[in-house]
């Protein structure tokens, strides 16, 4: 075995082995970030057909780390916006064979190609009838990631419809992790855009609990929709149980705002 292939850059054969390692200890987390070199080193080498399926099996660990890191090193993208590139080509089996490969056993193929097709209210009618968190929360993942899409394409309403489908899912505070982790909604703008939208979105169901979460995961990477949300919170809390209640969230928007 080869240890480098070309002065300091390891070959196939050590990243597959060091893959295969992980694997056996279950260290998932490592072996997702593995499975991704696997990738990377394959499309260094030119192999570009090979690194692309091998891209997709890294991503059926569902590691948001191994998407940003992936746009980060090479530009690929998450398993939905690469269905919508499919889409885009007329290619919507092969579209929806792809999501369905990458979230096993998640049903979520049709779903996806529903919402890249911009056929919202049918997607809607999907969730509600999907059974299990898993399956609605990739679900979730699909609706975020083609969130991020259409803000970047300056598609507004389409993306505040796929952010609707990310509340629909009830999962709304950890999507939005998983969308930071992954490295989407990077623009400021769209990140304000789609975090506000977020938040009003799961107060309407008046889950403070995922609005605080959400507030909580933008004060580092995201300190405008902090800022909003904070004062989300004081305006909710106001109406719902008065003035006296809303005074911890002034609390705490003051103590953001001041540090």
């Amino acid at each position: 075995m080869t240890e480098h292939s070309d002065g300091g850059s390891p070959s196939i054969d050590v990243v597959r082995a060091k893959y295969e390692q992980l694997m056996e200890a279950n260290n998932d987390r490592a072996a997702a970030m593995a499975a991704l070199e696997i990738a990377l080193v394959l499309h260094r080498d030119g192999l570009f057909d090979e690194a692309r399926v091998a891209y997709r099996e890294a991503l059926t660990f569902r590691e948001p780390e191994v998407i940003s890191e992936a746009r980060r090193r090479v530009g690929w993208e998450s398993p939905a916006v690469q269905a919508y590139a499919l889409v885009l080509n007329g290619r919507e089996d092969d579209a929806a064979a792809l999501l369905t490969r990458v979230y096993e056993p998640s049903n979520v193929g049709e779903f996806g190609v529903a919402v890249c097709e911009g056929y919202f209210d049918d997607a809607a009618d999907m969730i509600y009838g999907m059974g299990g968190d898993l399956e609605i929360s990739d679900a979730g993942h699909i609706a975020i990631d083609m969130a991020d899409r259409y803000l970047r394409d300056e598609n507004g309403e389409a993306a505040g419809e796929a952010l609707a489908l990310v509340a629909a899912t009830d999962f709304t505070s950890e999507l939005w992790e998983y969308a930071i982790d992954s490295g989407s909604f990077m623009d400021s703008r769209a990140a304000v855009s789609a975090g506000t939208t977020l938040l009003e979105l799961t107060l309407e169901k008046r889950d403070i609990d995922r609005a605080t979460a959400i507030v909580e995961r933008s004060e580092k990477s995201h300190p405008k929709v902090a800022v909003i949300g904070y004062r989300l919170l004081v305006s909710f809390t106001e109406e719902e149980d008065g003035p006296a209640a809303a005074v911890r969230w002034k609390e705490r928007l003051a103590q953001f705002t001041s540090g």
